[in-house]
């Protein structure tokens, strides 16, 4: 006798054995770096900059990273991407073993001097890195390896952009314009314009300011 089940709305709370290798897509996302936001002209050079991979992951397989963007936004409107073995060949994410469900893995993963260049990149006056990677499970596809997923299970992903101010300044001018409307006053003996400059850079600052009427 030959018989079959059907199950519909099928829901499970715990799989457990090889579980594919579908890609996982992650959103594409930019970071703002403030730093070179009103950057004019000069350099400065950062000694050890960092771009950190850092990631959550509760799912009980291996998981290697797919880098589609990793790139620098300069001043310029310029795009450079960083180069690295790592971007090429992808980052392998730690996961918990069939004992450690539902523990999160935690790996943080740093493209410095030694494995990019980012001191290259980073150099060149950036306001903000694209980033868009997405996850790979299985990726060696070894169907003896057995993982699990549980209802409550998620991998996430954080970049962080780190430039630590050890390094040097030369020549860095940084401009900004903000409107001042007087319109409302009449009859106004003197005015009295107050600079505050609070700076936490080890860099002597000078200041100049202009005066500008409709016309520029």
């Amino acid at each position: 006798t030959n018989f079959f089940i059907r199950f519909e709305n099928f829901q499970a709370s715990y799989v457990e054995g090889y579980l594919g290798n579908d890609l996982y897509e992650l959103p594409r996302d930019t970071i703002e770096i403030e730093f070179f936001e009103s950057w004019t002209r000069g350099d400065v050079y950062f000694s050890e900059p960092t771009i950190l991979i850092g990631v959550e992951n509760s799912f009980g397989f291996p998981v290697r990273s797919k880098t589609n963007i990793l790139s620098i936004i300069t001043a310029d409107g310029d795009s450079i991407g960083l180069e690295s073995p790592f971007i090429d060949e992808g980052i392998d994410f730690g996961y918990p073993t069939l004992d450690e469900v539902g523990v999160v893995k935690t790996t943080n993963f740093y493209f410095d001097n030694e494995n990019s260049n980012i001191a290259e990149v980073i150099g060149s006056n950036p306001v903000s890195v694209d980033y868009d990677l997405d996850a790979i499970p299985n990726p060696d596809q070894d169907t003896a390896i057995r993982g699990f997923l549980t209802d409550s299970s998620y991998f996430r992903v954080q970049v962080e952009v780190n430039l630590p101010i050890h390094g040097t300044a030369v020549g860095f001018e940084a401009r900004d314009t903000f409107a001042v409307d007087f319109s409302e006053y009449e009859n106004v003996d003197y005015i009295e314009f107050k600079f505050i400059a609070d700076n936490g850079i080890p860099v002597g600052v000078g200041m100049q300011a202009y005066f500008a009427d409709e016309n520029g």
